[in-house]
């Protein structure tokens, strides 16, 4: 049997009993359906702006402390500060590939613009900050000052 060219632009044919492609199940190409659910939720998560990160909040006598994950942020790319009784947390999250010119097939962390608003459970003024940004988790310590 003798094989045209016109047989090798058709999907399936070319060998016969062989798909052209064989691509295993967890890299199959997503369906037209999960396109559009992905897409959705891409645009659902611009438009509701920046990425609130997860955060844990302890009480003490004087002081509170706040933990925020952020993996991935380099320390100049944070800041915190207490405004109208809140501390807010301000972070940029940039695409960094673990070695030049690797590729992303995923991205499904957080990245671009992160912001947090953490009420405080008293007014805090005249509090002081102790920020630092330990393995990806940023522990913000609110000292609160004492009055004379």
């Amino acid at each position: 049997m003798t094989q045209d060219s016109s047989d090798l632009d058709r999907p399936g044919e070319g060998r016969p009993g062989r798909a052209l492609w064989e691509i295993p199940g967890a890299w199959r190409f997503p369906s037209p359906q999960e396109l559009a659910e992905r897409f959705e939720a891409r645009i659902r998560r611009w438009q509701a702006g920046p990425v609130e990160p997860l955060a844990d909040v302890f009480l003490f006598e004087n002081e509170v402390w706040i933990e925020l994950d952020l993996p991935g942020v380099e320390e100049g790319e944070v800041s915190a500060y207490i405004e109208e009784n809140a501390v807010w947390v301000e972070a940029t999250r940039r695409i960094a590939p673990p070695v030049p010119g690797a590729l992303p097939a995923r991205l499904e962390r957080p990245r671009g613009q992160l912001r947090r608003r953490i009420p405080l459970p008293v007014s805090a003024p005249s509090a002081t900050l102790d920020v630092r940004l330990e393995r990806g988790v940023l522990r913000v310590r609110i000292l609160a000052r004492s009055t004379p």
